[in-house]
């Protein structure tokens, strides 16, 4: 698969996640509303009910660390990703997951893609992005608001059980 093609396929997959997401929020928006109209007795797919259904898992460290423009060093950074992740099909599904380190705990959601993982999550001060691919190695980005700054980590990333 080429750069462009794996950038097309992740756009797609990104834009399946926001479709998700608002029908998501206004079929639960028009089940909640209460205005005496009969509602469909359709069930809402989420990760809980979603046909296929799997663990995540993965430890990660990161080798090299890139503040800014600075010159890259090397780094003892790692993180540790658990949570679940389910859809239609085994090939593509959703992410939702907590990604722990020293640094503290951040909230994930994205999409797995066969063996390539692509999340982000955290607040507005602070954006966190990290792709993984079907070998394990992995990159993963903070950017900052307050001082405006990015921090990238170069790493590998391993299943654990």
């Amino acid at each position: 698969m080429t750069k462009l093609n794996m950038r097309l396929r992740v756009c797609d997959l990104l834009r399946a996640l926001v479709l998700t997401f608002v029908a998501g929020g206004a079929i639960a928006q028009h089940a909640d509303h209460d205005d005496g109209a009969e509602t469909s007795d359709v069930e809402q797919l989420t990760l809980d009910t979603a046909p296929v259904q799997e663990v995540v898992a993965l430890s990660c460290a990161f080798a090299t660390e890139c503040y800014e423009a600075e010159a890259c060093q090397e780094s003892g950074f790692g993180v540790i990703l658990s949570g679940k992740a389910g859809g239609m099909d085994a090939q593509t599904l959703f992410v939702d997951a907590a990604m722990s380190s020293d640094s503290g705990d951040v909230g994930m959601v994205g999409a797995r893609d066969g063996g390539n993982y692509v999340l982000s999550g955290g607040g507005f001060e602070g954006r966190h992005m990290l792709t993984i691919a079907q070998g394990g190695t992995a990159r993963y980005t903070v950017h900052y608001t307050d001082p405006v700054m990015m921090i990238s980590y170069s790493g590998q990333c391993l299943e654990t059980e």
